[in-house]
């Protein structure tokens, strides 16, 4: 434990994860992003109506332009205390030839719990690119980390929804986001060691993306709360019948969301919070 700073090395996961998207011809991130921009036979594209015209009668079809699918991963490195969203934004921090990398890794990174998997180390390169990037957060060459630690993002960003936001348009497509768990706004009593130390990695957790749906209430017709019972998610033995009931939770769930969310009303919102109408 002292010495890999976890139980748990990751590498079933890992190596789990690496076959699966070998198996997909999807082991580089430039063939994962192959394959998800690639277009879905007779999927159509109704584009953002003007202010007065909300109803747009023929969808056109998708094009290239339009169909620019993102994958954002987040994790934290240690060394440089810093907020790491993978591929595009960070990955030029960590790999001289991005689009080589293995996608496996940055799944990797963003699940390292600390204590229960050790940190996801990645020698840091010293060529010309990587340390360009580095400077321009700051970073001197000889102040740059030889290696770079992650651990898991959700200690930092647990529900980062605000990464796909635009702010002064209306969205082509609306982003969902499923929340595990039911919100309950409950004050905590901190009367000892183990509730203060819950309460302080909670708020480390949860502030800042709960800071941005506070900014952007319209974020919360976007967003559906899974009831998960009494499944925790830090349990690593589930049973096939507790797999079973999370996926009947989740499917529940999702009907009841996708029966009620109006996105033509949604879109009027945007609309109005983009100051377009």
């Amino acid at each position: 434990m002292l010495k890999h700073l976890g139980l748990n090395p990751g590498t079933t996961f890992h190596q789990w994860l690496k076959d699966i998207l070998a198996e997909n011809h999807s082991d580089s991130w430039q063939a994962l992003k192959q394959q998800m921009n690639t277009q879905i036979p007779g999927l159509r594209f109704d584009p953002v109506s003007l202010p007065n015209n909300i109803e747009v009668p023929d969808p056109a079809p998708f094009d290239p332009q339009n169909w620019q699918v993102e994958l954002k991963v987040v994790t934290a490195e240690l060394s440089s205390t810093t907020k790491i969203v993978l591929p595009e934004r960070d990955g030029k921090l960590f790999y001289t030839d991005l689009d080589q990398a293995n996608p496996a890794d940055f799944a990797r990174a963003s699940m390292s719990v600390p204590v229960f998997f050790y940190p996801f180390k990645v020698p840091v390169p010293k060529t010309q690119s990587v340390t360009d990037a580095w400077q321009a957060l700051g970073y001197k060459k000889k102040s740059m980390p030889d290696t770079a630690v992650f651990v898991d993002g959700g200690l930092i960003s647990n529900f980062p929804i605000n990464l796909f936001h635009t702010t002064h348009s209306v969205p082509k497509m609306p982003t969902f986001g499923a929340k595990l768990g039911i919100e309950e706004y409950v004050a905590g009593k901190i009367d000892g060691i183990k509730p203060y130390l819950g309460s302080l990695i909670g708020a480390m957790r949860h502030d800042a993306d709960e800071e941005f749906i506070r900014k952007n209430p319209d974020y919360k017709k976007l967003v559906k709360s899974i009831d998960t019972g009494e499944h925790h998610w830090l349990d690593f033995t589930l049973s096939n019948e507790a797999k079973l009931d999370l996926f009947k939770r989740g499917l529940a769930a999702s009907l009841e969301f996708l029966n009620n969310f109006d996105w033509p009303e949604y879109k009027k919102t945007r609309l109005t919070l983009a100051g377009l109408k």
